[in-house]
């Protein structure tokens, strides 16, 4: 019926007597359609489909030079019989001919440019019904994604892990703790209870998701076509995303911990804020952006049994976003650490001297808060603190008894010794784990 609309004065019985298998029901299904679309179908639209019809007609036929073969055999000898895809002269098989091209469009022919010494023939192929196959899985190259997710996901779990531990903690010490420092859970957690190298890994993760673009396959019309859509984030996913890159600023703050020194624990808190900031702007102000890639070459492997064929390369990723991304990171830690020297030349003063101990983790040293745990000369830290710098406590028949998971050693500290009389203490650091080697 919409080869129909695309005909103008079709007559359907010289189009009917093309078919030779059975022109009877031809012409009457001929006959029904037309007089169904006078009926029914908006002359106005009618008008609209037949001019863009015309814009194919004339592609098709005038520059792609699109034609049928047939090897016909009149006498005793062959001869190939050649005719053009709405040619001029074939008025009546203009209707048909829709219908080859209507095959072309959903895939069940094709259209082959066959490039010789003496010319080029660009033919359409005889009909091929689709076959839908399931992919056989052992023939699906492995990504380095999958990996990635699973990587995502074991971090995630053993952080989940530790902050079930922390909050036993926290109840069991009714409260009685350093609330400031969970403030810096993941910075900490996550370096001493996964390591640099899997933080560095999930970091990549990040860059890699914010270099990359979102392409979604869309198969409209029962899957009449397929094509990808290019789809825009939305911005709590992009927020999400520029956070996840504040992984690359803990290793940076960690490794640069001993050349920073004392002043890693205000440039690394600033840091983290600027670099978040910075990486969301820029994706937001430059996405990243896909590129297609046409260039279509086959090489015959086998004559009659196997062809492989390239079409292109559709790029959905950018190594240089990639790699500017990580950039980004260091040059906000290196700019916010001259600006936190800067300030302190400025008016002359030097920024405070962490507590050292050989039990606090380095980056733990720079970013607890020491104000109220400090007593007599001896450094306290709440024992939620302590897990997260790789610290678990158990407090039973007057001992204290600490296991170390960074140096793999348990210690016993009498309670009774600590600084003389526990009744002396704070009720906030009775409980605690004194930092004394």
């Amino acid at each position: 019926m919409t080869a129909l609309v695309a005909v103008k004065n079709v007559s359907v019985s010289a189009v009917a007597r093309l078919e030779f298998r059975n022109p009877t029901s031809t012409l009457a299904a001929l006959e029904a359609s037309v007089a169904f679309l006078h009926t029914y179908f908006d002359p106005a639209l009618a008008t609209t489909f037949y001019t863009q019809a015309q814009i194919v007609k004339a592609v098709v036929r005038d520059q792609l030079h699109v034609q049928m073969i047939q090897f016909i055999r009149p006498n005793q000898t062959f001869s190939l019989s050649q005719m053009t895809l709405f040619g001029e002269t074939e008025v009546d098989f203009e209707v048909y001919a829709w219908l080859y091209a209507f095959d072309w469009v959903q895939g069940v022919r094709e259209v082959v440019s066959f490039q010789g010494d003496n010319g080029t023939l660009t033919l359409l192929s005889m009909g091929t019904n689709p076959l839908d196959a399931p992919v056989n899985p052992m023939e699906v190259p492995s990504n380095v994604a999958y990996y990635l997710r699973y990587l995502v996901q074991y971090i995630t779990l053993v952080m989940f892990c530790v902050a079930s531990v922390v909050c036993v903690y926290i109840i069991a010490l009714k409260g009685q703790v350093e609330a400031a420092n969970l403030m810096v859970f993941s910075r900490i957690a996550g370096l001493v209870w996964i390591g640099r190298w899997l933080i560095f890994l999930r970091a990549l993760s990040a860059v890699c998701l914010l270099a990359t673009s979102a392409l979604v396959l869309k198969r409209p019309l029962d899957g009449l076509v397929s094509y990808f859509e290019s789809v825009q984030r939305p911005w709590y996913m992009v927020i999400l995303a520029a956070g996840e890159l504040n992984w690359m600023v803990y290793i940076v703050n960690d490794v640069f911990s001993v050349a920073t020194k004392a002043f890693t624990a205000k440039y690394a808190n600033t840091s983290f804020f600027v670099t978040w900031i910075a990486s969301a702007v820029w994706v937001f102000i430059a996405p990243p952006r896909q590129s297609v890639t046409l260039d279509r070459n086959c090489t015959v492997v086998t004559v009659d049994f196997e062809v492989v064929c390239h079409s292109g390369v559709v790029e959905i990723g950018s190594v240089r976003h990639f790699c500017s991304l990580l950039a980004l990171v260091f040059g906000c830690c290196g700019l916010c650490y001259a600006a936190e020297r800067f300030r302190h030349w400025k008016h002359g003063t030097k920024p405070p001297q962490p507590h050292a101990s050989l039990l606090l983790y380095a980056a733990a040293k720079h970013q607890f808060l020491s104000t109220n745990w400090d007593h007599m000369g001896t450094r306290y830290l709440d024992k939620a603190s302590a897990v997260l710098t790789g610290i678990l406590t158990v407090e039973m028949h007057g001992a204290l008894y600490v296991f170390d998971t960074k140096s793999w050693r348990v210690y016993v500290i009498w309670i009774q010794d600590m600084n003389g009389q526990c009744s002396q203490l704070p009720m906030h650091l009775q409980h605690a784990l004194p930092l004394v080697e």
